[in-house]
């Protein structure tokens, strides 16, 4: 009897393993299926003859394809002119066409076409989710910026649902915490960071910088930002700017401000700088240079260095992957007008 009873003991137990091990398999989240899972993506702007395209690069670079719009949907409408940016969320990716006021949306892992939204938009740059919501910032008419306003999408129906006027040139927004900062400056020209609060869906604070705002980041409640006057920080809250460095003659051209692993990643000219966020100074000596005419398109994600080259906006052009020690990796050629990398 005893043997039975431990054998029994052992039966059930060994049920209880395998229901506990099978319950979480089921809470795993399943991995995204697609060609295009593990790679990035190249944004090519294209040109008034030839209308923008994507390329896609694996992460280990043995796999490039480019017009991967066109390969995986050969029917379907192309892009439009001038593609400007891409924003994702879980499963969908969203590209933005300035040139054709429409933005196109796809599986974001096979590129599958799913829907085009192509009301209610006016030159529209760039845009962020939050709360199954989409807010894009609209150039308009290019031309005081009063009329620039943000476009909010319902992701459900595709449509927008209403728009904000923010009052000023506006052009690349950053999340972070669930507001909005959005740069109120567009090509060089403008001095502030407006922050939008999607909840009541106004602009709730305006921190004024210097002139010549061109580009900024957001690290540790810290906005830093280069304009005309150096490199500028701003205490989220607080709103007190610093200007942290003054920059001589030689970066007054500094721009594409990106921090990674609280590093400051940024070019001047054809070279690629680094400094800490506390720096004072300006860096001595560039982390590296590369080959091409400028840098149209910039990024620096797990450890690498991402520079497209804008070329001569009519032909194919290329860019070079470096590690963060400034060794380059790789040279691949892409689409006309390459401006944007973005990450699966």
């Amino acid at each position: 009897m005893m043997k039975i009873n431990k054998l029994a003991l052992l039966a059930l137990l060994g049920v209880l393993l395998l229901n506990s091990c099978s319950n979480d398999d089921d809470a795993l989240e399943p991995l995204p299926e697609g060609d295009y899972t593990d790679g990035f993506f190249v944004l090519n702007e294209g040109s008034f003859g030839s209308g923008g395209s994507v390329s896609f690069i694996s992460d280990d670079f043995t796999t490039t394809t480019n017009e991967v719009y066109k390969v995986v949907n050969p029917e379907a409408e192309d892009l439009g002119l001038f593609t400007q940016s891409i924003f994702f969320d879980d499963t969908r990716a969203f590209i933005i066409s300035n040139g054709s006021n429409k933005i196109t949306v796809l599986d974001r892992y096979t590129f599958d076409y799913i829907e085009v939204i192509d009301s209610g938009l006016a030159v529209p740059r760039y845009g962020e989710i939050i709360d199954g919501k989409a807010y894009v910032t609209n150039q308009n008419d290019f031309g005081t910026g009063e009329d620039d306003y943000v476009a909010i999408i319902d992701l459900d129906t595709y449509s927008v649902d209403d728009t904000v006027l923010i009052g000023n040139k506006i052009d690349k927004l950053i999340e972070e915490d669930g507001l909005l900062y959005i740069q109120g400056s567009a090509f060089g020209e403008g001095n502030s960071i407006n922050v939008f609060d999607p909840v009541n869906q106004s602009v709730v604070e305006t921190y004024n910088t210097a002139p010549g705002l061109n580009s900024f980041d957001i690290e540790e409640d810290v906005i830093y930002a280069f304009t005309s006057a150096g490199l500028q920080t701003i205490a989220l809250g607080s709103g007190t700017v610093n200007t942290q460095i003054e920059f001589s003659e030689d970066f007054k051209d500094a721009s594409y401000l990106t921090i990674e692993n609280n590093i400051i990643y940024f070019i001047v000219g054809t070279s690629v700088y680094q400094s800490i966020l506390s720096a004072s100074e300006e860096p001595d000596t560039p982390l590296l240079s590369y080959s091409g005419s400028y840098a149209y398109g910039f990024a620096v994600e797990d450890d690498r260095i991402y520079i497209a080259d804008g070329g001569d906006f009519s032909s194919d052009s290329f860019v070079e992957i470096y590690n963060t020690s400034g060794t380059l990796l790789e040279n691949i050629t892409v689409g006309i007008a390459p401006n944007g990398f973005y990450f699966n």
